[in-house]
């Protein structure tokens, strides 16, 4: 998913919790349909978390899995382990660098879903509670 269909994404959630937020009057129709649309971008969060988090551990494995082979060189070489450490982490910088972007869109679309799923259990309660003044009013 490139960032302009993530921004898109991103936009539709905030135009319906947006709309959640700032409605006093929560028509039971309005709130069914919000909560359709919220269920459907949230799997499709899911599966960018999910996409993003398989991403930032193959970054991790690489940078680790790189950073192990090159204190071996650099031992082999005749470097002091302290040493060959050291340098193998400042190879590794680029590396270390892209794993971090990735942790950060993994954290970011993580927040992103959790704040969906809040949205979705808060609309659900007031469809909830509606239901039951609707029971209560006997219609």
């Amino acid at each position: 998913m490139d960032s302009r269909e993530l921004e898109k994404l991103v936009e539709g959630i905030s135009r319906i919790v947006d709309w959640y937020s700032s409605s006093n009057d929560k028509d039971g129709e309005l709130l069914v349909s919000a909560k359709q649309k919220l269920l459907g971008y949230s799997f499709r969060f899911s599966v960018l978390v999910g996409e993003a988090l398989d991403v930032f551990n193959s970054k991790y494995a690489e940078r680790k899995s790189t950073t192990a082979q090159r204190i071996i060189k650099y031992i082999n070489e005749g470097d002091k382990q302290f040493q060959a450490s050291m340098k193998a982490e400042i190879d590794c910088v680029n590396i270390r660098l892209e794993e971090g972007r990735y942790e950060a869109l993994y954290r970011r679309l993580k927040g992103q879903q959790e704040s969906i799923n809040n949205t979705i259990a808060s609309i659900m309660q007031d469809i909830k509670r509606l239901e039951t003044e609707y029971k209560q009013t006997g219609n």
